[in-house]
Order: structure tokens, then sequence, then C-alpha cells
């Protein structure tokens, strides 16, 4: 749809996150995305591709818990990872 702006596209996207019908996952470099799957996970993100992985702990938010003084209220985990399809990559670049 090439009358469809980008404005307008993450005008939308802002509204579904906000409304909770999507997920935004918030990146420290980068940009964000948005998913559809809203319950509770963390993300492994390779560095290379960017390709994006779920990643499920049942005991993430007690394990975090017990240092904090206050109430944990959600967990956001994102780990920053090499992929193993950008692994053998470079492994294949350094061996030639």
């Amino acid at each position: 749809m090439p009358s469809v702006t980008l404005g307008t596209i993450h005008r939308n996207l802002s509204w579904f996150a906000d409304s909770w019908l999507i997920r935004r996952v918030k990146r420290v470099e980068g940009a964000s995305f948005f998913e559809g799957n809203t319950k509770p996970h963390n993300h492994a993100i390779c560095e290379r591709c960017e390709k994006v992985e779920d990643l499920v702990f049942s005991n993430l938010k007690d394990l975090v818990s017990s240092p904090i003084s206050g109430s944990v209220v959600s967990v956001d985990l994102t780990v920053n990872c090499i992929c193993p399809e950008c692994a053998g990559k470079e492994a294949l670049a350094k061996a030639t």
C-alpha cells in the first residue's frame, strides 16, 4: 500500500501497543520492534543479523525480586548474542 505513510504505520503500532493488543519491545541500540505475543517472555537478539528469539523463564521474576527492595512489576530481559548461523559464517570467514 504505497499511499500509507510510515508515520501512519508508527502511530497505529503505538496505539495498538498502548492498548495492549501488541507488544512493543524497546532496545538500547536500534529501533524498537512490535510483536503479537503479549504474554510475558524475554528475547535473545543476534547482534549481527538481528534475528529475534523468544525466551521463556518460569522463575525469572522471582530470581530478580530478591535483591530489589521494592516490588517487581515485570521483567523485560534482552540477551544480546550471536546466533548459530552468524557464528558459523564468522568461523568460516576466519578459516579462509
